[in-house]
């Protein structure tokens, strides 16, 4: 009991100790920033490591306790402050092991290029760097390394892994049954064989190269250099860490020196630093014109009870936001940015048909992110215009379904189980009675029909006959080159592009943009049973990947399909994202 009460007051004081901090919509135009205690002649360092998501709506005020940096869309918000902050004259940037897409450094990119709009430079500063580091930092003006032998980088490439369980789920007595619509459907395979299937690999494998090709010009537009140098650095190049001398003269780095002398060479005092937590994200002066920024990020599952249920999409939590953004008339027109690989057949529905009511009444917009797959593509077909980043990942249209049979696995641990059955289907889909092939043939055909009704969708909302859409249906991924050709989408871009088309669509001169889901305390989101993981804000041992990638997957898949049985859901493993 002692100890219960000890532990009671422990959470009382952390609890009431949250300042919910209110952080207000921020747009383009008539900002102001909060003021902070910072000089005159302050150079911004940014510091970056780890995971690094597109949006949060948890408040940073906890990243004492995580040790996280600011989500991509602070930063951004940051950094396009400084560009007009006169205290601020330049920035210094240091990653070093950032794991995020490259949608969302692209995203961070064009605001650094935003900031060097302005006449001001950017920096960049690195010890040890992987492809994701090297790839901000290109668009540094000058950038350093640290001089010793055990520093370097590594430039790898493009690659993934898909974990089959098939000769697992044998020595365990357990049999999955998929039932799909659409040759290409790969995202039940893992369960029911030991290596890809011929469609996979050819849909993947051309997904890959696209990627790759995207990823080596990308590189040599940002170092200023060859496409074959930077081929020869990919893929023939001696050593695996690439240091010392051999990063200059290759042409990435311009000096080998310890931060400090960097620091001297670029007359900058170190109390000149101002660290990306220190700097406030602006404030708006609020207008009467607004453009709403909708984050759909994540799976789209069920709503759940439980905590476990972070960054997902959720019916009831977006027709509220959309209905918020319908009732507003100072909202003018919506930009939705999606990444989400899908999930849920039924959610994704309720979801299309609040976005098809919305786009009625406003211009939708949507600036895809990493993945706008199967039901991540589903819900958002029906927009006005569709923006996806070059290194989007689309298509997937198809549906499929899973079965499980535990009879054997129950069998093996000494549960048996006798049966009471009176009706056709009367314990269908029990994992632990027999296998049903009637069931099975009656799931076939719900899955043939939501299938139709996906297709039907597209065709809608992409004005395509069903011919055309069952095509490039199927199951097949595409990439945003692949996916502009075969009208999936109506043009390559990033974020801004999406709130610039609103714009042009809305003809508007003065406006603010308005972000949802709206930002909230973590103690506001503990109480309100938002869809919040503790998990997500304390700190967390991961496994390493791809390991944990394919369970982070399975598991959240497991979970939904309980409660949704038929998805649409793609399954990428790409370290693009």
């Amino acid at each position: 009991m002692k100890r219960l009460l000890i532990l009671a007051s422990f959470m009382l004081v952390f609890f009431t100790s949250c300042i919910t901090i209110k952080i207000q919509p921020f747009g383009n135009i008539s900002t102001s920033t909060k003021r902070t205690k910072i000089a005159n002649n302050s150079v911004l360092h940014i510091r970056l490591s780890g995971d690094l998501q597109m949006y949060s709506p948890i408040d940073d005020g906890f990243t004492f306790l995580t040790g996280h940096s600011d989500n991509a869309h602070d930063l951004i918000l940051k950094i396009r402050a400084a560009k007009d902050d006169k205290r601020i004259t330049a920035i210094i940037l240091q990653p070093r092991g950032i794991n995020a897409g490259y949608t969302t450094l692209n995203e961070l990119k064009a605001a650094l290029i935003y900031f060097k709009s302005s006449g001001k430079k950017v920096y960049g500063y690195f010890d040890v760097a992987s492809d994701p580091d090297m790839f901000l930092l290109s668009v540094a003006d000058e950038v350093y390394m640290n001089p010793s032998a055990s520093a370097g980088f590594v430039l790898s490439g493009v690659g993934g892994n898909i974990m089959f369980m098939k000769d697992l789920l044998d020595k365990l007595g357990a049999e999955v049954h998929i039932i799909r619509a659409g040759d290409y459907k790969s995202a039940g395979e893992p369960f029911t064989r030991t290596e890809m299937s011929e469609e996979m690999r050819e849909n993947y494998s051309e997904l890959y190269s696209d990627f790759y090709e995207q990823l080596l010009s990308d590189f040599a537009k940002g170092y200023s250099l060859s496409l074959d140098d930077i081929r020869y650095l990919f893929e023939e190049r001696e050593k695996f860490i690439i240091n010392l001398q051999d990063a200059i003269s290759m042409g990435i780095i311009n000096e080998l020196m310890f931060f400090d002398n960097m620091l001297n060479k670029l007359n900058i005092n170190e109390n000149q630093l101002v660290s990306q937590a220190r700097y406030a994200i602006p404030r708006l002066k609020p207008q009467r014109n607004n453009i709403a920024v909708v984050y759909m990020l994540g799976d789209i599952v069920s709503q759940s009870g439980s905590f476990n249920s972070s960054n997902n999409i959720t019916s009831s939590e977006y027709v509220k936001i959309f209905d918020k953004i319908i009732a507003n008339d100072n909202i003018k027109a919506v930009v939705i940015r999606v990444s989400s690989g899908g999930g849920s057949a039924l959610e994704s529905e309720i979801i299309h048909a609040k976005i098809s009511q919305l786009s009625k009444r406003k211009p939708v917009i949507v600036s895809m992110g990493g993945a706008a797959a199967s039901g991540g593509y589903y819900i958002v077909s029906n927009a006005n215009y569709i923006f996806a980043d070059p290194y989007t990942i689309t298509g997937s249209i198809g549906v499929f379904l899973m079965l499980f049979n535990l009879q054997e696995t129950a069998e093996k641990i000494g549960i048996n189980f006798e049966p009471l059955r009176y009706g056709k289907f009367a314990n269908a889909g029990n994992p632990f009675m027999p296998f049903n092939s009637e069931f099975a043939d009656a799931l076939q055909i719900s899955t043939n029909d939501i299938y139709t009704e996906f297709k039907t969708r597209v065709a809608e909302g992409r004005n395509m006959s069903i011919d055309e859409v069952e095509a490039i249906a199927k199951g097949q991924i595409w990439s945003a080159t692949k996916a502009l050709q075969h009208n999936l989408i109506d043009e390559i871009g990033l974020l801004d592009n999406a709130i610039n088309k609103a714009v042009e669509m809305t003809s508007l001169d003065n406006y603010s943009l308005m972000y949802f889901p709206e930002k909230r305390s973590f103690f506001s989101s503990f109480f309100t049973g938002f869809n919040t993981s503790i998990s997500q804000m304390l700190p967390t041992m991961k496994l390493p990947d791809p390991i944990n990638k394919n369970v982070d997957y399975y598991l959240n898949l497991f979970e939904d399909i309980i409660l949704h049985p038929i998805q649409m859901r793609s399954e990428f493993f790409l370290d693009v994202d």
